[in-house]
C-alpha cells in the first residue's frame, strides 16, 4: 500500500518556522511514523512537492529523492513507422459498456505484468471510473477518454485520457502493455494533428519512464518537481527506490 500526502496547509504566522523545533517538523515527522513505513499501514509514500518544500523536508530529513517529474512534448507530425505498423482507429470510452470495462481491465492486466520490478498505481476499471468518469473535471469536457482500436479486429490496443491543457492535449494515463506505448502515443498524436487543430501532445512522467514513451523529434522539458520518499521512518530506502515509480499527470491529485 502506498499513500499520497495531498495538501500541507501552515498558518501564516509560523510559515517561515520550519526548524526541527518547529510545528511543522512535529506534524509531518508523526505523520511519517504513524502512515508510512516498514510497521505501519503504508509501505510506501509520494507526492509532487514543488522545490522549495522538497528542499525543506531533506533539510529535515523527512525526505529523500526517488525521481523526478518531466514534461514530454510531442510535436504535429505525420504518420510514424510505428503508427503505419498498427493500422488504428480512435473510439470514445463508454463507461456503461460492460465490455469497455472488461477490455480496461485485460489492458490493465498486461501493463502491469510489464511492472512487476517497478512501482505503479492500479489502473483498473474501477479506478478509471473513480479518477476521471466520476471527477468533476469529466462532466465539464475537460477529460477524454478514448480506447485506441485495432482497424480491422477491432481489439482494444490502449486506453488513454486526455485533458485541455493550455492549448495543448495532457496525456493524463495511457493503459497498455509496454511495447504499445510509443505507437500509441503517435496513433495520439496524428489524431490532434489531423482532429484536433494541430493541438500539440504532452505528457508528464517521471524520468525514469522516459525511455519508454520518447518518440523521434519530441522535446523533454524540466517541471522542477521531485518524487519524495519517506527518509524519516524505518522503510524502504532512496537508492531502493530511486528510478522505481511509473507517475503520469493522473497520478496528481489536483490536474
Amino acid at each position: 500500500m502506498a499513500i499520497q500526502p495531498c495538501d500541507v496547509m501552515v498558518h501564516p504566522s509560523i510559515r517561515k518556522q520550519y526548524g526541527k523545533g518547529s510545528l511543522f517538523f512535529e506534524v509531518a515527522a508523526t505523520f511519517l511514523e504513524r502512515e508510512i513505513g516498514n510497521t505501519v499501514n503504508h509501505l510506501l509514500g509520494f507526492g509532487f512537492p514543488n522545490q522549495k518544500a522538497m528542499n525543506i523536508s531533506k533539510r529535515l530529513g523527512l525526505y529523500e529523492k526517488t525521481d523526478d517529474f518531466i514534461e514530454i512534448v510531442y510535436p504535429v507530425g505525420q504518420a510514424s513507422e510505428e503508427q503505419e505498423r498498427h493500422q488504428a482507429m480512435i473510439v470514445d470510452y463508454d463507461p456503461l459498456d460492460a465490455a469497455s470495462r472488461g477490455e480496461i481491465d485485460s489492458l490493465w492486466a498486461l501493463m502491469k505484468d510489464d511492472y512487476t520490478d517497478g512501482i505503479i498505481g492500479v489502473r483498473d476499471a474501477e479506478y478509471i471510473q473513480h479518477r476521471y468518469v466520476n471527477h468533476p473535471f469529466s462532466k465539464e469536457k475537460q477529460y477524454r477518454c478514448v480506447i485506441i482500436r485495432a482497424q480491422s479486429s477491432k481489439q482494444a490496443l490502449a486506453f488513454a485520457v486526455l485533458k485541455e491543457h493550455d492549448g495543448s492535449k495532457l496525456l493524463m494515463d495511457l493503459i497498455c502493455p509496454l511495447a504499445m506505448m510509443k505507437p500509441a502515443i503517435s496513433i495520439l498524436k496524428q489524431e490532434l494533428s489531423e482532429g484536433e487543430g494541430g493541438a500539440v501532445l504532452r505528457l508528464w512522467v517521471t524520468s525514469s519512464g522516459k525511455d519508454k514513451v520518447f518518440t523521434a523529434g519530441a522535446i523533454v522539458n524540466e517541471l522542477g518537481i521531485e518524487i519524495p520518499c519517506n527518509s524519516w521512518n524505518p522503510g524502504p530506502s532512496a537508492e531502493m527506490l530511486y528510478g522505481a515509480w511509473w507517475l503520469t499527470a493522473g497520478d496528481m491529485d489536483f490536474i
